[in-house]
């Protein structure tokens, strides 16, 4: 890659008025086939789904955003839930792009990195207005049932789901928007160590730190873990003391939410195949 492949902007006219801009076509690319593993025709049926009605689907979700004088933006799955597409407001949009260098030599040189793994940055104006959006990895796509989930920052200032609710509803008797409430447990809703094998754990330990040094060189704090837990039951019964349901670690990934604005997550670092557990 050179620098300028970098810069480069590619533009289209999709229809009278519509106009697609996709940055840095070649490093996406790139990245896509050296380090994801995916081709550029697997990418495209991914977003466009295998039929006229996914496409047709995918492109209202998207177009509802954009009625006259519309400010909202957009969050939504490809048409087989492999990838999120996310807007991107411009200043983190501008700065995704600032970071794009860095962020694809730490890729090639960490693939198993926990950081969102993202696939393409674009923008599309109609109605005189430009909307930025990002793709990225849905971290649990393909995984059969997540139970838990916790959005941890290794902070307990605030950090708890039950102490978001609780506030909101003592906020003069009304209702916050419900963006506010984040779909996932905080740090002080974890009340169980995390147990690890110890090979996995170092190795864990060792790339959250690789990760979080790349961060800090771009002075991007604001970053969480996103961690999701499934239980599932012992293939066999316990030779003593009965079974019981064992909480399993799916995956977890760092997710730079600061000024890229990369709030997906991608890299699953480990799991066991079993059976659901009973409701106890």
């Amino acid at each position: 890659l050179e620098p300028s492949d970098f810069a480069e902007v590619s533009s289209h006219e999709l229809a009278p008025g519509v106009q697609f801009q996709d940055f840095a076509p070649l490093v996406w690319q790139v990245l896509r086939h050296e380090v994801y593993g995916v081709t550029c025709d697997e990418y495209t049926a991914s977003l466009a789904g295998d039929s006229a009605t996914q496409l047709e689907a995918c492109i209202e979700a998207m177009v509802g955003q954009f009625s006259e004088g519309g400010g909202g933006g957009f969050f939504f799955f490809s048409s087989d839930g492999r990838y999120l597409l996310k807007t991107l407001a411009p200043r983190e949009q501008r700065e995704l792009l600032r970071i794009l260098p860095a962020y694809v030599d730490h890729l090639q040189r960490s693939p198993r990195t926990l950081l969102s793994r993202l696939y393409g940055c674009y923008a599309i104006t109609m109605h005189g207005q430009t909307r930025g959006f990002a793709v990225m990895a849905s971290l649990f796509h393909g995984v059969s049932k997540i139970h838990e989930k916790y959005d941890l920052k290794g902070s307990w200032v605030g950090r708890s789901m039950r102490g978001m609710l609780d506030s909101d509803r003592e906020a003069d008797g009304a209702r916050r928007p419900e963006a506010t409430i984040p779909a996932a447990s905080l740090d002080n809703d974890l009340a169980r160590k995390v147990r690890l094998p110890r090979r996995l754990a170092v190795q864990l330990a060792a790339q959250c730190a690789r990760d979080a040094e790349l961060l800090r060189s771009l002075n991007i704090m604001d970053f969480s873990m996103l961690l999701g837990v499934r239980l599932v039951a012992p293939a066999a019964p316990a030779a003593a003391g009965g079974a019981s349901c064992a909480a399993t670690v799916e995956a977890g990934a760092a997710r730079a939410a600061g000024a890229a604005g990369a709030a997906g997550a991608a890299g699953a670092v480990g799991g066991t195949e079993g059976v659901e557990p009973s409701p106890s």
